[in-house]
């Protein structure tokens, strides 16, 4: 998965010396949605303000719908279990 590697890349580059501009602060977490395992991250990416992307296995956003938003997922993205990767200290 060479796009989660860059991605985890310019986290850690984030993480040490700002390079991304803080774009690339949060977390990275595998979970389940509908049945299928994604990749969800809180990471800003220059979105000016989306609460959190998910991802595919081979890098595809994929859209979730507006009542699993409201905490659901971010919550259990956060769990110790699902934790892929954090700048957060969690």
């Amino acid at each position: 998965m060479v796009w989660l590697s860059d991605m985890l890349r310019k986290a850690e580059e984030d993480r040490t010396n700002k390079t991304h501009k803080g774009n690339y602060i949060g977390i990275v977490s595998l979970i389940k949605y509908q049945g299928q395992p994604v990749v969800y991250t809180n990471f800003g990416m220059g979105s000016g303000g989306i609460a959190f992307y998910l991802f595919d296995c081979n890098g595809n956003s994929v859209n979730c719908e507006a009542n699993d938003q409201a905490g659901k997922l971010p919550n259990l993205a956060k769990t110790k279990e699902a934790v892929i990767y954090s700048s957060l200290g969690l």
